[in-house]
């Protein structure tokens, strides 16, 4: 079938891809943040960027606005919403079928150079008299968009690997370039994971204090 620009082919199969994939990105993303905090921290991001990868446009977007439906339902940033709500959709147009170095200067760059400044535009106006606030909210919602950028891009590559990739010669990735993209993907991820266990546990220790303090006063 053809709709526009755009072919769609139909099976059962790819219909219950997309529905795990739905399930597994809202299901993260319906899940409470790990601490406190001005910014967004989400991690279903990557199930709608594996999708973007996965699957056309008019299949892609639809997952993408169902993943990202439970930000909308909490309180948060609206820029930090609409980016994360974008950046898949985003790709999908400008990274489905594409090669591996298109997809991250598509992701990267339009989620580090176009909604990064926006971001911190938006917290300066509400918390601009708190430079550690702003800074954290900022920083927050960015590393979330980057976490669903790696974890879904290394879903996609783990499943698909690079056959989907355009075969130009120009486009072509070296073993080189693999491993240092695959090794700096896992080490943010790593480290994302310990930072985020460090503050949580440090707010979790801050409110105890606080709970017996109140209680002995």
């Amino acid at each position: 079938m053809k709709i526009g620009s755009i072919s769609f082919s139909f099976s059962w199969s790819l219909a219950l891809q997309a529905l795990l994939v739905c399930v597994l990105g809202a299901g993260l993303n319906a899940l409470n943040p790990p601490f406190d905090s001005t910014g967004i921290a989400t991690f279903g991001i990557g199930a709608a960027v594996y999708a973007s990868l996965r699957f056309s446009p008019f299949i892609s977007i639809p997952i993408a606005l169902v993943v990202s439906l439970p930000l909308w339902l909490n309180d948060g940033s609206i820029v930090g919403k609409e980016s994360l709500t974008l950046l898949p959709i985003v790709l999908s147009f400008f990274g489905y079928n594409k090669s591996l170095k298109q997809v991250i200067k598509v992701g990267a760059g339009f989620w580090s150079i176009v909604f990064l400044p926006i971001l911190v535009l938006e917290h300066s106006l509400y918390d601009g008299d708190n430079a550690n606030m702003l800074f954290s909210g900022v920083l927050v919602t960015w590393v979330s968009g980057v976490f669903g950028l790696v974890t879904g891009h290394f879903s996609y590559l783990a499943v698909h690997g690079l056959k989907r990739q355009t075969s130009s010669k120009s486009e072509r990735v070296t073993l080189h370039f693999l491993f240092g993209y695959f090794f700096s993907g896992c080490f943010f991820v790593a480290s994302m994971a310990v930072i985020y266990l460090s503050v949580s546990l440090f707010q979790n220790s801050k409110k105890d204090k606080f709970t017996v303090t109140c209680r002995s006063g």
